[in-house]
């Protein structure tokens, strides 16, 4: 009885240190493992970013809804930039649609209304902001102080925008925060009393990328070219639905 007993001690003492070197060795694995370190081979991005300010779009990001370069897109677009819009001197939609191909462009009665035509069908009612379309029928010349682009996609796009004309639709880009600190203005006179003032601000702490500011306006008044014609008067407020973006560092 007695040695009975004294051999199951044996036996249990034997399996307790087998698993307690056990424990320990799996302990010491364990640490190794979450002190050693991968190392991940090295990913290189490379990117290109465009200029707001050039003569020549190369993408149409609204528009496409993507960031594809225009030279590989399939689609046929043609965008007027800022510095072009300046070089025409373009007040409206349809003075900034002049000369561009399968487009023909030109204003609807007295009050000089946009109307334009792209590849042969009536697009004025295809109409678009930042990619979100504008009320149809509004008749009225859109001024474009506030806008960066406008953008002519020519062809069937209904997949990305709903009702739209088979000959194709114009999208207009607002202008953005950039990362430099500038302030510019501009007066006009034309005929029939035509006085019109615009300004463009924009605020970049130490013109860096971590964040920026900018606010831009128009007022502008004339007189009718008939006499003894009087309109009701109304009051449009267009303003930049993204007045203040932190740009990425």
């Amino acid at each position: 009885m007695t040695q009975r007993f004294a051999f199951s001690t044996s036996k249990t003492l034997l399996a307790v240190a087998i698993f307690t070197s056990m424990t320990t060795s799996h302990a010491e694995e364990t640490a190794e493992q979450q002190n050693s370190t991968n190392v991940l081979p090295t990913i290189s991005i490379q990117a290109q970013k465009e200029n707001p300010t050039s003569y020549v779009a190369t993408k149409a990001n609204s528009a496409l809804k993507s960031d594809a370069p225009l030279f590989k897109t399939a689609q046929s677009v043609s965008v007027v930039t800022r510095e072009q819009l300046d070089q025409k001197q373009a007040r409206t939609l349809a003075d900034a649609l002049e000369g561009v191909a399968g487009v023909e462009a030109g204003k609807l009665g007295r009050r000089g209304w946009d109307d334009f035509i792209i590849r042969g069908q009536t697009s004025s009612d295809s109409v678009y902001v930042d990619g979100l379309r504008v009320g149809q029928n509004t008749y009225v010349a859109t001024e474009l102080s506030g806008m960066d682009q406008v953008q002519i996609l020519k062809g069937p796009a209904s997949i990305n925008f709903g009702l739209v004309a088979p000959g194709g639709m114009v999208n207009l880009v607002t202008k953005r925060p950039e990362a430099e600190s500038f302030a510019r203005a501009s007066m006009t006179y034309g005929s029939y009393s035509l006085k019109e003032g615009t300004f463009d601000l924009n605020y970049s702490p130490n013109n860096s990328e971590k964040g920026a500011f900018r606010l831009n306006g128009r007022i502008s008044d004339q007189d009718d070219p008939t006499d003894y014609v009087y309109f009701l008067c109304t009051r449009q407020i267009s303003q930049n639905p993204y007045p203040i973006r932190v740009l990425p560092s």
